[in-house]
């Protein structure tokens, strides 16, 4: 079973792309999700924050992994759909 810290390795490797002419108000949860994701892989801080409160209360863990393994499998298709575009 791939651990919380294999996700999260795996997400910083990851651009998130947002969708296509939508604003953050017209976005829903899970894009919100998505995009507060990205920013949490770019500080040092949130992530340790993040383990810690998994740690605490580890419902969360299993919610944060579900999203995690989400957000990977989305942005891959989006930056590969991007990528086929730029070719």
């Amino acid at each position: 079973m791939t651990t919380l810290k294999e996700y999260l390795d795996k997400a910083k490797t990851i651009d998130y792309i947002p969708p296509d002419n939508v604003s953050i108000n017209d976005m829903d949860k899970k894009e919100i999700f998505f995009g507060a994701i990205s920013e949490t892989m770019n500080s040092t801080y949130q992530i340790k924050a993040a383990l810690i409160v998994c740690d605490m209360f580890p419902p969360l863990k299993i919610f944060f992994k579900s999203q995690l393994k989400d957000y990977i499998k989305i942005m891959d298709s989006r930056n590969c759909c991007q990528n086929s575009l730029n070719a």
